[in-house]
């Protein structure tokens, strides 16, 4: 009876544990930034694009996005820290790289071009485009996020910089 009653609990601990969908690191791309990373509404909503900096973004390659992927830029310091943004990301286009090194400061001048990279200058940012998404639609390895939505997501729009981010992207 009591042989009976263990082999019932171990197999429904194997069941429950090839049931679970674990998230590998292979499945995800992570990129820490730094403050000073913008979020800016680019053009109309859902369009949005993200400048990171510093942190680990350094060792991040440009135009490998292929497809359309899930990520969530999640705040970890600040007046924001702990809430996150879901987006899926644009691919690479023949006219439009995804992501890409920008320069937004030319000889230590903002020049004030939006969302416009220079081809040169001083402030190296990794730019990502990107179409905000509500919550309700987040796949359930974000499940765990408290997501903001438009309008009322950290960055003003792009009028404040934000406090240090992860940029996590599900490529599976």
């Amino acid at each position: 009876m009591i042989n009976k009653s263990i082999m019932i609990i171990i197999c429904i601990c194997i069941t429950s544990f090839l049931k679970l969908n674990p998230i590998h690191a292979e499945d995800q791309v992570i990129i820490n930034s730094d403050p000073g990373g913008r979020l800016i509404q680019a053009a109309m909503y859902p369009i949005y694009v993200m400048f990171l900096k510093g942190g680990d973004t350094d060792n991040q390659q440009d135009n490998w996005i292929d497809k359309d992927y899930w990520a969530s830029l999640d705040i970890l310091e600040g007046p924001d820290k702990g809430k996150s943004v879901l987006f899926k990301l644009h691919p690479t286009r023949k006219a439009s790289i995804q992501p890409e090194w920008c320069s937004t400061v030319s000889e230590g001048k903002y020049l004030g071009r939006g969302i416009t990279c220079l081809k040169e200058g001083s402030n190296k940012e990794l730019r990502f485009k990107a179409n905000i998404q509500w919550a309700v639609d987040a796949p359930k390895e974000f499940n765990d996020r408290n997501f903001s939505e438009h309008p009322d997501v950290p960055g003003n729009g792009g009028q404040e910089l934000l406090d240090k981010v992860r940029l996590v992207i599900l490529v599976k």
